[in-house]
C-alpha cells in the first residue's frame, strides 16, 4: 500500500484479490473504500475466470487426475501474469 496515497495499490489489491496475507492496514482500508473494494471484487473475478479455464483445459487434456498435480503450476503462471498485468497499467 502506498501511504501517500487515498486509495490501495495494484500490487495490494492483487494479493489481496489472491487469497494472500495482508497488512491488517491494508484489510482495513479495503473494508471501509468502496472504489478500492470495486477494484478488488473486478481482479477477483478476472482470476475466478482465469482458475475456471485452466482447471477446464487440465481437466481436458488429462483428466480429473491431472487436475490436482497442475494447480500449484497454474496457480504460479496466473500469480506470476496477474503481476504482469499490474505493472503494464501502472501509469508512468
Amino acid at each position: 500500500m502506498n501511504w501517500f496515497s487515498r486509495h490501495l495499490d495494484s500490487a495490494s489489491l492483487g494479493a489481496a484479490a489472491l487469497g494472500d496475507a495482508v497488512d491488517p492496514r491494508v484489510a482495513a482500508h479495503l473494508w471501509s473504500c468502496a472504489r478500492c473494494r470495486r477494484e478488488h471484487d473486478r481482479i477477483a473475478a478476472v482470476l475466478d475466470q482465469a482458475w475456471n479455464g485452466a482447471d477446464d483445459a487440465v481437466d481436458a487434456a488429462f483428466g480429473p487426475a491431472g487436475h490436482d498435480a497442475a494447480a500449484g503450476l497454474r496457480r504460479a503462471r496466473i500469480a506470476h501474469n496477474v503481476a504482469v498485468f499490474h505493472r503494464l497499467r501502472r501509469p508512468a
